[in-house]
């Protein structure tokens, strides 16, 4: 079992060490020698942990980093794998008459046709002004979303808008 204080730990642990009046002397009112003995050991073992955190976390970024490129590859590939399949489907589209099969020398279908209606709109104005009157569940809008860069802006620049502030934080670095 594991008794080494957690980081969130640490600084009660520390805290308990300086607050305890049996760990100073009555007469200088100075820290004990084994006092400060345990708290130098309780600020290296905070230290230890910050640097091991901080590593952990820096090790963890360069694996994204890596599952990334890979992940860029992979879809790379993928775009590649479907274009060779356009590509094919075209060469088959084209030596290939409509309406004729082509048999695999069992006897199996492997090329075939099959009819599908497309939809194609010539003046989407219109549509759009007949589907609003009579068919408003063919119309479809994007959710209206507020843009805080925009927003940040615009207060920055000294115009106050009800219902939004900036908030300045503190975003940890680690390097």
């Amino acid at each position: 079992m594991n008794n080494k204080p957690r980081l969130f730990e640490i600084d009660a642990e520390l805290s308990a060490v300086l607050d305890n009046v049996e760990n100073y002397d009555q007469a200088t009112g100075e820290l004990l020698p084994s006092a400060q003995e345990q708290a130098g050991n309780i600020e290296f073992a905070k230290q230890d942990k910050l640097i091991r955190t901080r590593n952990f976390f820096v090790s963890m970024k360069a694996n994204m980093e890596l599952a990334e490129q890979e992940k860029e590859r992979i879809n790379n590939y993928i775009r590649h794998l479907e274009n060779v399949q356009k590509t094919i489907k075209k060469l088959l589209t084209a030596v290939v008459p409509e309406g004729q099969k082509v048999k695999d020398f069992t006897g199996n279908q492997i090329i075939g046709w099959r009819k599908s209606t497309q939809t194609i709109i010539d003046n989407e104005e219109m549509v759009f002004k007949y589907c609003l009157a009579h068919v408003p569940e063919a119309v479809v809008v994007p959710a209206p979303y507020l843009k805080k860069s925009v927003l940040k802006e615009i207060i920055e620049k000294g115009v106050g808008i009800e219902g939004v502030r900036l908030f300045d934080k503190q975003n940890i670095q680690l390097k």
